[in-house]
């Protein structure tokens, strides 16, 4: 593999380029505590794997291990604060725009290999305008998908490639399982490829593709049957995301119209440019003109319908699930950026790239409120999240019990136990979830009760919770009982109560 990149001093100088490009879109977001609640969950699971404990044993999310990990080895690395988990999300983007910068060399050559790098910064930045600057698992897939597609469009694919090939994408499937499809889309085209071109190397090469993909899943099931847990394991990433997906009984046809709309809302904001982009790169790579590119274009095309539709299958429409679908469209669109140069329509180019430099808006506003602020780089401690969890933790709530409807983040970050084994707040009102973990007799309103029989020592409500609104409306009756009957409020930052258990009873066991 490594003797495909040779390090010479202008593409160490690319390399470092990319790296302070990712820093400087990623920095305004280093120091909030809460961009994302699902960033918020899977450090609190990263957090159960350092302190010893396997995943789902003591506290359930339903992601496959390998996330957890992830997040784990930064937060070892860099301390237990939020700015590493941001840090190790800036790494993961770093080394797979990385992947992405050769693999265009590759595939076109250095200018178009930029485009794609850069872009590809971007693009991870603001297909997700919701959680801009969060660390998503979709964005440690994304590493090990670069690498993959780096692997897979070399000019030479030795067996090492082949059997690392089938390393990466089990990584990917055990950050994010919907990666699945991906790992049937990839083996069709080497099966395919191989019968053509080395037909009496057929055996070997699954053989060695196939090591490489059930390598980690083998390994980590190992551990599980060690330890006697392979039954929850098995429950908890296959059980769980399989009732996800069922969860509104969605028919395929309204599956296909969820994924069409998502694309269709995505183009229609800030990123359409980002589309008409991909669209132009796939319509110029068909010509017969370049009828060198075109095998590779269409290999892109075929992967990206191979994670489109483990989206479909998934039946819901969030927009960070777009996030894996960036390797493949920005070396479409730096097909075309290139395609602009070549062709000397200079003034054309640089407004379109000035163009796509539009989403980032936010970021530049990020970095225009810390200048005109008189707090500047503090301006983060003002914000919401980071205001309720600095106020739990000036009232010394270690070791206590609490419950968190927002800002669960703040578990981690005060050192205060979960009243619970459902970390994601509104997983606590999702029957499917519930029930997925063989407790058929499950319900919201139990699981609720057995939250409160903990006599947490402060409950941090918002002002209006959406989750019991759409899936358990007697919750709010039980909840608002509870306060009436036990709790006061203590304190109001911006749009979230904190209720404090009347004198007497501490929350502590």
């Amino acid at each position: 593999m490594w003797d495909m990149v040779s390090l010479k001093p202008m593409r160490v100088l690319v390399y470092f380029s990319l790296f302070c490009f990712a820093f400087v879109l990623r920095f305004p977001y280093f120091f909030y505590y809460v961009i994302d609640w699902d960033e918020s969950t899977y450090i609190i699971m990263a957090q159960e794997l350092l302190n010893g404990n396997l995943p789902y044993i003591n506290l359930y999310e339903f992601k496959p291990p390998v996330a957890f990990l992830f997040y784990g080895v930064f937060i070892y690395l860099f301390g237990k604060t939020i700015l590493a988990v941001r840090i190790g999300g800036l790494i993961c983007i770093f080394l797979a725009a990385c992947f992405i910068y050769e693999t265009g060399r590759n595939m076109y050559h250095k200018r178009a290999a930029l485009w794609g790098s850069l872009f590809f910064i971007i693009f991870s930045m603001t297909l997700d305008p919701g959680s801009l600057g969060a660390t998503q698992t979709e964005h440690f897939a994304l590493l090990p998908i670069s690498c993959m597609l780096f692997l897979l469009l070399a000019r030479k694919r030795t067996d090492v490639n082949i059997f690392l090939i089938g390393f990466s994408l089990s990584i990917g499937v055990l950050i994010r399982s919907n990666l699945a499809y991906l790992v049937l889309g990839v083996s069709l085209i080497i099966i395919v490829e191989t019968f053509i071109k080395e037909k009496n190397r057929l055996i070997k090469t699954f053989l060695i593709f196939g090591a490489g993909l059930f390598l980690l899943p083998l390994s980590i099931a190992c551990i599980y049957v060690y330890q006697g847990y392979l039954d929850v394991l098995i429950k908890a990433t296959i059980i769980a995301p399989l009732a996800f997906a069922s969860e509104y009984d969605y028919s395929m046809s309204q599956r296909f119209s969820n994924f069409f709309s998502l694309i269709v809302k995505s183009f229609y904001s800030e990123n359409f440019l980002i589309w008409i982009t991909v669209i132009c790169g796939l319509c110029i790579g068909s010509l017969k003109k370049f009828k060198e590119y075109r095998k590779l274009i269409w290999f892109l095309v075929f992967l990206f319908i191979s994670v489109s539709l483990s989206i479909v299958q998934t039946g819901h429409t969030y927009y960070h699930y777009l996030i894996q679908l960036i390797p493949f469209m920005v070396l479409l669109t730096a097909f075309f950026l290139s395609f602009l140069f070549n062709k000397k329509i200079w003034g054309i180019s640089v407004i379109l790239v000035l163009l796509l430099l539009y989403p980032l808006k936010p970021v530049i506003a990020s970095y225009s409120a810390m200048l005109r602020s008189d707090y500047g780089l503090r301006l983060y401690q003002y914000d919401n999240g980071n205001q309720v969890i600095d106020y739990l933790n000036r009232k010394g709530v270690s070791g206590k019990y609490l419950f968190f409807l927002q800002y669960h983040i703040g578990y981690w970050l005060t050192g205060a136990k979960l009243p619970t084994k459902f970390v994601h707040p509104s997983n606590i009102v999702r029957i499917s979830y519930l029930h997925s973990m063989g407790d058929h007799n499950a319900t919201p309103e139990r699981e609720l009760k057995g939250i409160f029989s903990k006599e947490p020592a402060f409950i941090i409500v918002p002002q209006y919770i959406w989750y019991f609104d759409l899936n358990c409306q007697r919750c709010f009756h039980i909840l608002q009982m509870e306060l009436e009957d036990n709790y006061t409020v203590d304190k109001i930052i911006g749009r979230t109560i904190i209720f404090e258990r009347r004198k007497g009873d501490n929350g502590l066991l």
